[in-house]
């Protein structure tokens, strides 16, 4: 967690510098990260590159569950609609990491966003599980999508 708000910094400056007419004031970034430990239990945390909520510029926060949706649902009905079937977030046991996630990655990648007149898909590249434990980390690639390093994300929408 430590390492996060430096992350969300250089993530920042790379997308400035990517988006041709993009300036820093024109664009922003949200991330959030999801953590389960034992001890703590499941944890999400939400990092944005501008002031929030009183909290500083590429500070993160500890959120009940944050969900990108579509404009006009909200974050139960989207689950719905992606996985085809109820979920309760709050409740790690009745969500499936690799199926359930990757399906509402899949969804979100579909989402286009638009900020101070710059519009992009913002889901592309890899879907990675990465496991922490004990014995060490673990990645395993769920999905690689065609995007290209450096070129818009474009998604083939149904």
């Amino acid at each position: 967690m430590a390492a996060l708000p430096g992350a969300l910094r250089t993530m920042h400056i790379e997308n400035i510098t990517s988006m041709p007419g993009a300036t820093q004031e024109m664009t922003s970034i949200s991330v959030g990260v999801a953590l389960w430990s034992e001890a703590g239990g499941p944890m999400i945390a939400m990092g944005h590159t501008e002031p929030m909520g009183g909290l500083a510029a590429y500070s993160f926060f500890r959120v009940r569950y944050y969900l990108s949706v579509n404009e006009g649902d909200d974050a139960t009905s989207f689950v719905s609609k992606a996985l085809g079937r109820s979920a309760d977030l709050s409740e790690p046991v009745s969500f499936d990491v690799r199926r359930d996630g990757l399906s509402l990655l899949e969804s979100q990648r579909m989402i286009r966003r638009s900020y101070s007149g710059l519009s992009h898909h913002g889901i592309g590249g890899r879907a990675i599980l990465i496991k922490v434990s004990r014995n060490g980390v673990a990645e395993t690639v769920l999905r690689r999508w065609p995007d290209k390093i450096g070129n818009p994300i474009m998604p083939k929408i149904p």
